[in-house]
């Protein structure tokens, strides 16, 4: 899956005040797409965010943006104008807007303090019509209320209920009926008719307690759903508190100063004492210290680091003193990727969603066609009283604003990639967390995926030896010869230094080590330089080569004497995370560049059946099998790692990057592993089929809602004296909004593993 635009065209991203509905969101998003210039927007309810897309070679900045909400009744917030993700433009380019930039780290803060603010409004507003509530409730019952009550019951219903007379008239003007436009018939119809009552003269019974009653629900209602909905981005928010406000930065003259990590640059020195917070990506270049990792790896226990190791940002160091030098910046760090990732998904609509959405257009006029027929048949063919007639209008119009049905999906998906942040794993738009949840074939890339992607030493004949061998590669710069390095380190030795060495490039090295004459590398090589003995290994070699594995060959003064054999092994978690997919029914296949007879080894090493080995392919036939299985209908994972792998990542219905990957592999997955452990993948899936069911269970009960209680407020139970009370439908259609997020909010406890 592409990234959002799908190319390197301006993008401008952006807060929306004033949105009340998921209504407005997709207005917004219908108005924004219609303008000259761009050619894609989103806005999110959910998140309060949006973002468009421009054509190339259009300069739109954000005075034309506020412009367009302001006409449309909305405003704007604080945003993030980026040319490209990661690349932020100059803040002079925003003047005049009246807004602030700031990085999508800070933007996603501001929502989650424009939803702490709209929670207080909304309850403050509830608390006034509560208290109108309870008086005018007391004068009906006690009488026949008079004109006071009618201007005290219009306070609540015009003043407390404010913002949706307010967007139902600007949804008048630009020709939309939403929520707002329900809830203001509702509550307006009911004091209308209370008014035509005791200003009438007419007697009988009035409804401004119901008028007041339904704004009050729905006030609560919207509070507690704001509240909801800021609860979802404190996974969000937490990450924010990871990064470190400052780094203390070493100087070459040794002075250690404090700066904010916003000035920090790629191959400062870092000093990092326990207790501190990695503030930037960075090599390990002195100390030894263990890092509790868990925040961006979901690694349960704290990981031993010393010199050479990477450190990544926002993970906190336990124990000693360290020193290392930022590889990225700040603003480039895994953390910020992190939530710039998980913004996006916020951000993006996932296709499910579009249903919802074309239902939501024409639900709104349909209700109110619905509301007027159902009250006219009462009225005039069945000869109701004119009460009742008016109450069920009122009850229908207001049981049915479609909020919950709005809410379903993008709550989900804001709470679900919330999750996969805090886990590891990145997701970058709701589609892709759709895709994970209908996969039926996953399709494994093997170097650097299903193994480590850097050879070792796997076998040698005279590991004895090893230290001579250390010590003739420790000058070269070739793979196999940090493998012979590693290996021998792993035993916990340093090597000695060589009195001399020479290295010939791409052929092997020579050196004298303790007096002695050491050859390693390739057979050609040495035999070129006189070796005896080479054929003892011949059986040896051949063995190896049918595995897939690469050979040095080891000579001391003349005689070869070892022959060390080095493989990209299988991690160690490979053959569990096969097994428990492949449990899960899914068909995993490994496409590999290496020879047939290797791939066919290695499968059958990770418990792969050799039906769906497939090697020796270019990266243009492992697109070509993937397009192949996709015609057969069947839902492609593809996860790999690396440039070789970037078309078939991008042509599967989901990519899957590993964080070790290379940047062309993660930018064309729709999701990447901030850790390279293959447990990921399982994670992934899992997460996307609870994300789903959360969709479908939100989606369910939301039509489900309507079509139950629709009927029943248009008086379907009325022969059994069953009727939906206008302040009863006011609560019902409150209750199903919440209920939706408090779902989505369940996903926070759902087990990965």
């Amino acid at each position: 899956m592409a990234e959002f635009g799908g190319g390197a065209s301006p993008r401008i991203e952006f807060g929306v005040e004033g949105m009340t509905c998921a209504a407005c969101s997709a207005r917004i998003t219908k108005l924004l797409s219609r303008k000259p210039g761009i050619a894609e927007a989103e806005v999110n309810f959910a998140t309060g965010l949006g973002r468009i897309q421009l054509d190339e070679g259009v300069d739109i900045g954000l005075a034309e943006v506020s412009a367009w909400l302001e006409g449309a009744g909305f405003g704007l917030a604080r945003k993030t104008e980026r040319v490209k993700p990661g690349v932020e433009l100059d803040s002079s380019a925003v003047e005049g807007a009246g807004v602030e930039t700031s990085s999508p780290a800070r933007d996603v803060d501001e929502s989650r303090h424009r939803e702490k603010k709209e929670q207080q409004v909304l309850l403050a507003r509830f608390v006034v019509c509560a208290c109108i509530t309870a008086v005018v409730s007391f004068a009906e019952h006690g009488g026949h209320p008079g004109a006071e009550m009618l201007v005290l019951a219009a306070v609540g219903v015009v003043g407390a209920g404010w913002p949706f007379w307010r967007g139902a008239a600007l949804g008048i003007r630009h020709g939309a009926a939403t929520m707002d436009t329900l809830v203001a018939m509702g509550s307006g119809t009911a004091w209308a008719w209370s008014a035509y009552r005791i200003l009438g003269g007419h007697g009988g019974d009035t409804w401004l307690h119901a008028s007041t009653m339904l704004v009050s629900f729905i006030l609560l209602g919207r509070a507690l759903e704001s509240s909801a909905r800021g609860r979802a981005l404190d996974a969000i928010r937490g990450l924010l508190e990871l990064q470190p406000a400052t780094a203390s930065v070493l100087l070459p003259s040794g002075e250690e100063v404090v700066r904010s990590i916003g000035l920090l640059q790629v191959g400062d020195q870092v000093l990092l004492r326990p207790g501190e917070r990695v503030p930037a990506d960075g090599i390990i270049v002195s100390g030894h210290s263990e890092l509790d990792q868990a925040t961006m790896t979901g690694e349960p226990v704290p990981i031993e680091k010393s010199v050479g190791d990477q450190v990544l940002s926002g993970t906190l160091n336990c124990s000693g003193r360290l020193v290392f030098k930022a590889t990225a910046t700040a603003s480039d760090s895994l953390l910020e990727t992190t939530i710039r990732a998980v913004r996006d998904a916020q951000a993006e609509r996932a296709p499910v969603q579009d249903l919802a959405d074309r239902i939501a257009s024409w639900f709104v006029p349909a209700v109110i066609a619905f509301a007027v027929v159902a009250s006219g048949v009462w009225w005039g063919l069945l000869g109701s009283e004119a009460d009742f007639a008016v109450k069920v209008f009122v009850s229908v119009v207001v049981v049915a604003c479609p909020c919950a049905l709005g809410l379903a999906t993008p709550i989900a998906i804001l709470v679900g990639s919330g999750l996969g942040a805090r886990r590891g794993i990145l997701v970058r738009g709701g589609s892709a967390l759709e895709a994970s949840g209908r996969v039926t074939d996953v399709v494994f890339d093997k170097t650097g995926t299903l193994t480590f992607g850097t050879p070792r030493i796997i076998a040698s004949q005279r590991p004895d030896l090893l230290p001579l061998w250390a010590a003739a590669e420790h000058g070269s710069e070739h793979p196999l010869a940090r493998a012979v390095l590693a290996a021998f380190r792993d035993t916990g030795g340093e090597p000695a230094t060589a009195q001399s060495f020479e290295s010939f490039v791409g052929r092997g090295v020579r050196a004298q080590v303790g007096g002695q004459d050491v050859l390693v590398g390739s057979r050609r090589f040495l035999e070129s330089e006189g070796t005896r003995s080479l054929s003892d290994f011949d059986g040896l070699a051949q063995e190896a080569r049918e595995r897939g594995n690469s050979l040095l060959w080891a000579a001391v003064d003349g005689r070869c004497v070892d022959l060390l054999e080095a493989g990209d092994e299988p991690r160690a978690e490979a053959s569990q995370v096969i097994d428990a997919l492949q449990g899960q029914g899914l068909r995993v296949h490994l496409l590999s560049g290496d020879s047939s007879q290797a791939a066919q080894k290695f499968g059958a090493l990770v418990g792969l059946n050799d039906a769906l080995v497939v090697g020796g392919l270019l990266p243009d036939e492992k697109l070509t099998r993937i397009r192949s299985m996709q015609e057969e209908g069947r839902r492609v994972l593809m996860v790999g790692d690396g440039v070789n792998d970037a078309a078939a990542l991008a042509a599967a219905d989901l990519g899957m990057a590993m964080g070790s990957g290379s940047d062309v592999a993660l930018d064309a997955a729709g999701m990447a592993l901030t850790q390279s452990d293959l447990r990921g993948v399982s994670r992934a899936l899992r997460l996307g089929a609870a994300t789903m069911r959360t969709v479908r269970q939100n989606l369910g009960w939301a039509f489900g809602y309507n079509l139950a209680l629709l009927p029943i407020a248009a008086g379907a139970l009325q022969p059994m004296g069953v009727l939906l009370e206008p302040s009863y439908a006011a609560a019902a259609m409150a209750a199903s909004s919440v209920s939706v997020v408090v779902n989505a909010l369940r996903l926070r406890g759902v087990d990965l593993d």
